[in-house]
C-alpha cells in the first residue's frame, strides 16, 4: 500500500516543489561517475545551477588551486543512491560522495505527490536525482580573508557555501523541505574516520541551520534546525530516510541558506565530515496565505467512517470536496452548494481503506486523512 506525505500533497497547489528533473539551468542532468553530474568539477559557468525558481550555489577549486580543480563545495546533483560504508577502502572523496542513506531520490506520482509506504517512510528510486551538499566553512564571509587572491563578485557568487536564491521577480514564504544523512557524515558519525571521531558521548550532535535572507537580500536573523545526528540516551539517532523539516518558521524568505554545527570540532571548525542530502524544496508564492486559523475549524466526522462522512463548518463556503486514494487518484468530486456549511458525502461504494479528503474552500485548501472501514 503507498500513502501520500501530507506536507506536499496538501499543498500542491499552493506549493512551487523542486523538481530536479527538469532543471532549468543547463536544461538537463547528466551523470557520470558513481552518479554525479558531470559539470561538478566545472569552474566556470556553473556558479550557480537552477531548476524553476531555484538557484543553488556550486563553488570548486579551480585547476590553479591546491586541490587542482577536484574540490567542491556548495550543492551538486546525484543519483547515485549508494548507502554503502567504504570506509574500508581508505577515502571517501571523488568515488563516494554521491550517495544518500534513503538509497534514492524520493518518488512521485504524476501529480508531483511525495509517495510513502503504509509506515509512512518516503519511497525512493535509486535513477531519481536528489542534491548532495558540502558545507566547506571556510567559504563563509567571515572567512574570506584566506581567500584574499579571489576575486568575488557578491552579486554574481553565493555570498555563503550553501546558499540558495529565489527568482527576483516574487516574494515567498517558506514551506519546507526533504532531508536525508550522506552514507559519509553518517558511517563518520557512527564508528569516527580520520580526523572525525564517532558521535558516541551524550549531548554530541551533528545539526543543519537554514537561515532565512529576506526578499531585500539581508539576513533575517530567523533560523530552523534540524538534527542530523544527536547521542542521548545512550543511543545515537541518525536518519536513514528522507524526512520533512518545516521551514514556515522562516516566514517571507527571497532565498535561504545553511550551515552545519557539531560537538566534533576544534578552534576552527567542524571535524564530522559535513555533508548532508536534500530534495523537493517548497515555498509558496506571496499572494497565497500560509495558514488561515478559520481552516483548522472545519470538521470531519465519523472518522473512521462505514460510509457516510459529514463535513462541517459554520465560517468558511466549501465549493469543492474531492477524495483520493493512497495512489492520488481522485475518486470522488464534489461541487457543494456555496450557501450550505454542512455536507453529506457518500463513500459507501469505496472498499475499505485509507483517502485523502481534500476541501477547496474561499480561504485555501486543506486536506484530511479518513479511515473507511
Amino acid at each position: 500500500m503507498l500513502g501520500i506525505a501530507l506536507p506536499l500533497f496538501a499543498q500542491q497547489n499552493q506549493t512551487i516543489t523542486l523538481d530536479l528533473l527538469n532543471p532549468t539551468y543547463p536544461t538537463k542532468f547528466e551523470y557520470i561517475g558513481n552518479g554525479y553530474w558531470d559539470k561538478t568539477y566545472v569552474d566556470t559557468g556553473y556558479t550557480w545551477f537552477e531548476s524553476q525558481i531555484f538557484s543553488f550555489s556550486h563553488l570548486i577549486e579551480g585547476e590553479g588551486s591546491a586541490y587542482g580543480g577536484y574540490a567542491w563545495n556548495g550543492f551538486t546533483v546525484c543519483n547515485s543512491g549508494d548507502n554503502t560504508d567504504h570506509s574500508d577502502e581508505g577515502s571517501w572523496f571523488m568515488d563516494y560522495e554521491w550517495g544518500c542513506m534513503a538509497g534514492g531520490g524520493i518518488m512521485t506520482d504524476t501529480e508531483g505527490n511525495v509517495l510513502t509506504d503504509e509506515d509512512g517512510v518516503v519511497l525512493v528510486n535509486n535513477e531519481l536525482p536528489y542534491l548532495v551538499g558540502f558545507w566547506h566553512y571556510l567559504m563563509e564571509p567571515e572567512w574570506w580573508w584566506l581567500y584574499l587572491d579571489r576575486e568575488l563578485n557578491i552579486l554574481d557568487e553565493p555570498t555563503h557555501c550553501f546558499q540558495i536564491h529565489l527568482d527576483d521577480n516574487e516574494e515567498y514564504e517558506a514551506v519546507g523541505v526533504y532531508v536525508n544523512n550522506h552514507p559519509y557524515t553518517y558511517y563518520a558519525n557512527l564508528h569516527g574516520f580520520g580526523l572525525a571521531r564517532a558521535l558516541n558521548q551524550e549531548g554530541d550532535f551533528l545539526k543543519l541551520i537554514f537561515h532565512g535572507i529576506d526578499p531585500d537580500g539581508t539576513e533575517s536573523g530567523k533560523t530552523v534546525e534540524y538534527f542530523l545526528a544527536e547521542f542521548k540516551d545512550g543511543t545515537l539517532i541518525q536518519n536513514v530516510n528522507w524526512e520533512w523539516v518545516d521551514l514556515s518558521a522562516l516566514g517571507s524568505i527571497g532565498g535561504l541558506y545553511c550551515t552545519m554545527e557539531t560537538t566534533d570540532a576544534d578552534q576552527y571548525g567542524p571535524l564530522a565530515p559535513t555533508y548532508f542530502c536534500m530534495d523537493k524544496l517548497q515555498v509558496r508564492t506571496k499572494n497565497v496565505k500560509v495558514k488561515d486559523n478559520t481552516l483548522s475549524d472545519i470538521t470531519v466526522y465519523p472518522n473512521p467512517t462505514t460510509g457516510k462522512l459529514i463535513i462541517n463548518n459554520e465560517q468558511l463556503i466549501i465549493n469543492n470536496v474531492d477524495i483520493f486514494d493512497v495512489y492520488g487518484r481522485n475518486l470522488l468530486s464534489h461541487h457543494l452548494i456555496p450557501s450550505s456549511s454542512h455536507h453529506l458525502i457518500n463513500m459507501s461504494h469505496l472498499p475499505a481503506g485509507i483517502y485523502f479528503v481534500k476541501i477547496t474552500t474561499e480561504k485555501g485548501i486543506v486536506t484530511q486523512k479518513v479511515v473507511k472501514i
